[in-house]
């Protein structure tokens, strides 16, 4: 018998509960104790496969190439209507090249929207419940609700109360850009603290939010977790 067995083996008898079972041991040691696999990001995707109903929000946030939009389309992919809104704009060769590789791994019963700017009316016009929608990226939906000069704070309030009254299942996917320098210059002063403000409010909201790092979903929040941010919208200033 293993040592870890053992210990938990013991506590189990101490208080008088059954001894558990292999499959609780993986998922709290978080490793496949047979195949030596993560397992944290297989059992998030799991139970996005095996629960009919998603939570209504879920943000996730990542760094560039972290993994963050792979693994919202895993949690999507298993809806009977997921739908794809796609903040992208095409404005030269490599981003068309990107956005083509990301419409090709999807699978072909994804639906995709592209909506640079109004996604808060998209999703307000969804009245399913059984559509799930992946919002990728907030990031350059900023960048183009800024490059056309509207109130990126009203769009993002309209987004929130969008999201609130809405019966589908959301993702959203987002950078982190608030862990760098201070930006040298204004706008991207502006474009780093619209982002924060509005992960914030989201963050508020969301029943899960998950950090990608390398690829691994880190839970921030998850329904259980009983977390209060507080209302930035009384403190933000831009």
């Amino acid at each position: 018998m293993n040592w870890w067995w053992r210990i938990v083996h013991l506590r189990s008898r101490e208080s008088r509960a059954p001894p558990p079972t292999v499959a609780w041991l993986r998922l709290t040691a978080g490793v496949d104790l047979v195949t030596g696999t993560d397992i944290n990001r297989l059992w998030c995707v799991n139970q996005a496969m095996h629960n009919p109903k998603l939570p209504a929000t879920t943000l996730i946030l990542g760094g560039a190439r972290s993994g963050k939009s792979t693994f919202a389309e895993k949690l999507a992919d298993p809806a009977a209507q997921p739908i794809y809104i796609a903040t992208a704009q095409p404005d030269d060769a490599e981003m068309a090249d990107r956005i083509r590789r990301h419409r090709e791994r999807r699978s072909p019963h994804w639906q995709t929207w592209e909506i640079p700017l109004s996604i808060a009316e998209a999703i307000a016009r969804i009245d399913s419940p059984e559509i799930v929608v992946v919002v990728d990226c907030l990031t350059l939906w900023v960048s183009n609700l800024m490059h056309a000069g509207r109130d990126v704070a009203s769009e993002s309030q309209s987004l929130v109360e969008a999201l609130a009254s809405s019966p589908c299942s959301v993702i959203l996917v987002s950078n982190e850009v608030g862990s760098g320098i201070v930006p040298v210059n204004a706008l991207a002063r502006a474009f780093r603290d619209h982002m924060g403000h509005l992960h914030q409010l989201l963050a508020a909201q969301a029943d899960n939010v998950y950090l990608i790092v390398a690829g691994i979903p880190l839970t921030v929040k998850s329904p259980g977790s009983h977390i209060q941010p507080p209302d930035v919208r009384k403190n933000q200033t831009i």
